[in-house]
């Protein structure tokens, strides 16, 4: 009887282990997808901008990026970025917008996702004009026109929560950047100025969050 007994508890035991270990199982590939989802290829992403300070032969910028991305195989995805930048070179800082494309490749690792991929972005002014010289006595009317194209190499890194990019200018296209300024009560300034060739920074560090997972 009491070998019998020990047998049930036996099978009970086993019971339970196989049991704990199933769930233990379940819990290990429910974490892995959770992780492949926290770090794979997002739908989009929104980014702080910023590069390192300007001279002759760069400029520097901060603004912010915003980027969704479309599936063009298991690891290629076709990217559309929009960003709004204040520029710094010299004398002049315009406040600029931009959009273009991007061709990624994503690697998925254990713990993130890395990238590297070719961009294309083209700028135009943020505010063309200016009505100034109503609001005050010595202001002027400012009109302004800014233009420009860059292409870049990108790399960056997928964390899940957050995301870091580093875009490295391949391109020597330089934008033109023209400012008039003029009061038509002839109490304000009035100027011409005309900037060619001005170069984007070498190098921009973004840093943002993803949303989603393709």
């Amino acid at each position: 009887m009491n070998m019998l007994n020990n047998l049930v508890n036996m099978k009970n035991i086993n019971t339970v282990f196989i049991c704990i270990g199933f769930l233990f199982s379940g819990s290990a590939s429910s974490q892995e997808e959770v992780l492949e989802k926290e770090h794979g290829i997002p739908v989009a992403s929104i980014m702080a901008q910023l590069s390192p300070d300007n001279n002759d032969d760069r400029s520097s910028v901060l603004g912010v990026e915003f980027q969704v991305n479309f599936p063009v195989s298991e690891s290629f995805v076709l990217g559309i970025h929009a960003n709004l930048q204040e520029q710094e070179y010299g004398d002049i800082a315009p406040v600029r917008v931009g959009g273009g494309v991007s061709l990624n490749y994503y690697k998925r690792l254990n713990t993130m996702t890395t990238y590297m991929g070719i961009k294309r972005t083209y700028y135009d002014e943020w505010i063309a004009k200016t009505q100034d010289a109503l609001d005050c006595l010595y202001c002027s009317n400012v009109l302004q026109d800014y233009s420009g194209m860059e292409d870049f190499a990108t790399v960056g890194i997928n964390f899940g929560d957050w995301i870091v990019q580093l875009d490295k200018r391949i391109s020597d296209n330089g934008s033109k950047f023209t400012e008039s300024a003029n009061d038509p009560w002839g109490v304000g300034a009035s100027r011409y100025n005309n900037y060619s060739n001005v170069p984007d920074p070498d190098i921009i560090l973004s840093i943002g969050i993803p949303f989603g997972s393709l």
